[in-house]
């Protein structure tokens, strides 16, 4: 398959985002590089256990397939789903969107719980 078929940016298929994912302290922390993609074109989903990234990034510059001499730059939409390796603190969870990057910052889930006792 040559580089024209498969990042062809009018095909309906969607790319694969590449992620860094690793510990820090109490968190689970995910990265990605995301240059020429605007924020507001930017949608994750975060559950106990997943975490899915959406997306499009799109080319500003009308060039046709027959004036590219190589092309390995994807444009259009992209996804990504992460099963994480422990259950996480959706509502503490946060992002931020710096010089193309994205970090998703996921605090872990403490496991152990206490409950009250009632006692009349």
């Amino acid at each position: 398959m040559n580089h024209k078929e498969e990042h062809n940016h009018n095909n309906e298929q969607e790319g694969q985002l590449l992620v860094d994912i690793y510990k820090k302290g109490n968190d689970i922390i995910i990265k990605s590089m995301l240059a020429g993609v605007s924020p507001k074109d930017l949608h994750i989903e975060i559950s106990d256990e997943v975490v899915t990234i959406k997306g499009k990034r799109d080319l500003k510059e009308n060039v046709s397939d027959e004036d590219y001499y190589f092309r390995e730059c994807y444009f259009g939409p992209f996804s990504r789903t992460i099963i994480l390796p422990t259950k996480i603190n959706k509502e503490k969870s946060s992002a931020k969107f710096e010089n193309g990057i994205l970090t998703i910052t996921l605090p872990i889930l403490d496991s152990i719980s206490e409950i009250k006792i009632d006692s009349n």
